[in-house]
């Protein structure tokens, strides 16, 4: 799923956490039987009452309640409302007042429309059984805050209508607001037949399809079930992730070319628009043990008369790359798959099984659609092979049977905290060693890599020289204060052109640096392995118990050490120019579609000079792990997030300490 599409879900999903997290009382319809079949995100708490019991029990909750974190907790809870629909210039309301007057169940959405200027119409439905002054309050909010903003105000029978002007700062055309607040349920839409038919649907009538009648979304939630079993669970979600995209995205700009396609209209046009909903249950505090479960479907129904075939045969285009067979490895406790020369210092872990041969073949038409062109791949495998100065390998031939089907990636960072601190090492299984190495030295050769050693064994390094001499503080080109390699295209290059690479025994590996691949190479002692650290085989237990049987893809996170290199970055103000995994996607959430188009480097809007120190911060992040397994026509996502009892928190922060 490409980063940007994670943006969007992510944002629907935790803005639907912060909507649901209310003290409450009774049970309450369905929000699905009462949303529109034109609902393409979706997030409703099922029991407020029960969910903000639970999440005041999770690391999370009391994150979000300790004093020294609240100011960041805050700064990110404002850029998030923003993310999502900008409830309070839409509709006049915040997140934060729905928790004030929500009971039973809380459910917020985006409708899909055909207005070019309003694509996307936020609707949200609230149980406030219970707490009818509340709700009168709220009702008085939004009155005054829409009034506030030049809303002409009409009543149609029981839904209260505001027509607002145009809002040119918020990028918001004249538009509709329609409130009401009965049968125990407040509910708010732009839109007033929007909200008129919600209403109807609340008081029993059935007014046309509803959101329980789309197939994607009986699909992702009947799935999720199947895997959550009888585990008690709190939130659904759901996404229709193209529609999605497509009704959240913002009119183009003046002076946009109208031929100019964004990330997901091109992915969507090479068959990716197979995927037609994502969407799962999450469970809260199940145990002590667990924060939080979760399962969710990725529904990509194949072609007609292809079930049961290969990707190639069930999908389109750039679509049919996604060949994931599940491997055979078992998951346990006891004895975890894990390579054994990885070292237990290390942030994250993931093994991936995939079919290679199937991506490069049909790669071609992704790779061309997103440089642009047609023919983009082709002559970059033309170069390779007949450039006079390039290497001469026939990459299709000489490089892409030798590969194996299994991926090992791991990650980890250095001291002392830098935007490029963190570190990589990707390790592929390797068929046929001795047919793939010399391909792979010319290649590398060509490239301008040098050839060294670590104990005997060759590898090859590349370090670039403008990379070199930007680090380089005598450089005469780079200006007094100019952040360096600042550029969009350098951020996104710069971790692919520094590299160690070496091929042995049966593997191929690469990695930031030799230190890196020197653990790769020759392993680590028994008592360093990650296989052996505590955190990490009861994550993997855990893992183990709510997803048995067989998955293409399982990783493990241990959550304070992946994400310590972003919270530095932000404490000492240099978060936009991380390089970090975490770093580059907030700065993709934050990044104006103005400074991405210059390639411009952001400033930094959340201030984290009141931030704690990490030591204090870091018992809030505990491990988790996630798996994947392919079905025939999906994906099913299952993980979960351990909390950091006290004991556990001491022992992960002694293998954190210790290692480094």
């Amino acid at each position: 799923m490409p980063v940007v599409l994670l943006r969007r879900v992510t944002s629907v999903v935790f803005a639907g956490l912060l909507l649901a997290f209310a003290p409450a009382a009774d049970a309450a319809p369905n929000a699905s039987q009462a949303f529109p079949a034109e609902t393409v995100g979706f997030v409703a708490a099922d029991n407020a009452v029960d969910l903000a019991d639970r999440w005041s029990r999770t690391q999370v909750g009391r994150l979000a309640d300790d004093p020294t974190m609240r100011p960041f907790v805050d700064q990110v809870q404002r850029r998030l409302n923003n993310q999502f629909g900008a409830l309070e210039q839409r509709l006049g309301v915040t997140i934060e007042d729905f928790r004030a007057a929500a009971t039973g169940e809380a459910a917020i959405g985006v409708v899909k429309s055909t207005s070019k200027k309003q694509p996307g119409r936020v609707v949200a439905l609230i149980d406030v059984t219970g707490r009818e002054a509340e709700a009168k309050a709220l009702l008085s909010k939004i009155d005054k805050r829409l009034v506030e903003r030049g809303a002409a105000k009409s009543q149609s029978g029981d839904v209260t209508i505001y027509q607002l002007p145009e809002d040119k700062k918020a990028k918001l055309p004249t538009r509709t607001a329609a409130v009401f607040h009965q049968a125990g349920r407040l509910g708010a839409a732009e839109g007033e037949q929007l909200a008129v038919d919600l209403l109807a649907r609340v008081r029993g009538e059935k007014v046309g399809r509803v959101l329980a009648d789309v197939d994607s979304f009986q699909q992702t939630q009947a799935r999720a079930r199947k895997a959550a079993g009888r585990t008690t669970t709190s939130i659904a979600w759901y996404v229709s992730p193209f529609e999605y995209e497509a009704a959240t995205r913002e009119p183009p700009a003046p002076g946009d070319l109208p031929d100019k396609k964004g990330t997901l209209t091109i992915l969507a046009e090479q068959g990716f628009d197979a995927i037609t909903g994502v969407g799962g249950l999450v469970s809260v505090a199940t145990t002590p043990e667990r924060d939080f479960v979760h399962h969710t479907f990725i529904y990509a129904p194949p072609k007609h008369g292809s079930a049961n075939k290969p990707a190639a045969q069930k999908y389109d285009l750039g679509m049919r790359m996604l060949e994931l067979p599940n491997g055979v490895e078992r998951l346990s406790a006891e004895n975890p798959p894990v390579e054994m020369w990885a070292p237990r210092q290390v942030a994250t872990y993931k093994t991936v099984h995939i079919d290679v041969a199937n991506v490069f073949e049909h790669l071609p038409t992704t790779f061309d659609a997103l440089n642009g062109y047609e023919g983009a791949f082709h002559n970059i495998l033309a170069g390779l092979e007949k450039d006079p100065y390039g290497p001469k390998i026939d990459v299709k031939k000489d490089v892409i049977p030798h590969l194996g089907t299994r991926a090992v990636v791991m990650t980890d960072y250095t001291l002392p905290i830098t935007p490029e601190c963190e570190r990589y090492l990707f390790v592929i299984d390797v068929d046929n060693e001795a047919a793939l190495r010399e391909p792979i030295d010319r290649w590398l050769k060509s490239d301008g890599a040098e050839r060294k050693e670590l104990d005997g064994v060759p590898y090859w390094e590349m370090v670039p020289e403008d990379e070199a001499l930007a680090h380089d503080d005598l450089d005469p080109l780079v200006p007094l204060g100019e952040p360096v390699g600042t550029a969009r295209g350098e951020r996104e290059e710069r971790v692919l052109r520094r590299a160690a690479v070496c091929l042995h025994k049966g593997r191929l590996a690469i990695g930031s640096d030799a230190d890196f691949l020197r653990q790769a190479l020759f392993g680590v002692s028994t008592g360093e392995t990650l296989s052996a650290s505590p955190d990490m085989r009861a994550t993997i237990g855990a893992l183990a118990d709510i997803a048995p049987g067989e998955r293409c893809v399982w990783t493990f996170t241990r959550n304070d050490e992946a994400f310590r290199p972003t919270y530095e970055l932000v404490r000492e103000g240099k978060m936009p120019s991380a390089q970090t995994f975490f770093g580059r996607l907030l700065n993709r959430m934050m990044t104006t579609e103005e400074e991405r188009e210059v390639g411009e480097l952001r400033e930094q809007k959340i201030n984290g000079q009141r931030l704690p120190s990490f030591e204090l911060a870091r018992r809030y992040f505990g491990p988790s792990a996630r798996s994947v397994r392919s079905e025939g026509d999906g994906w099913v996502v299952s993980g979960v997030l351990l909390s950091k009892a006290p004991g556990t928190d001491s022992a992960a922060v002694s293998v954190a300490r210790n290692s480094r």
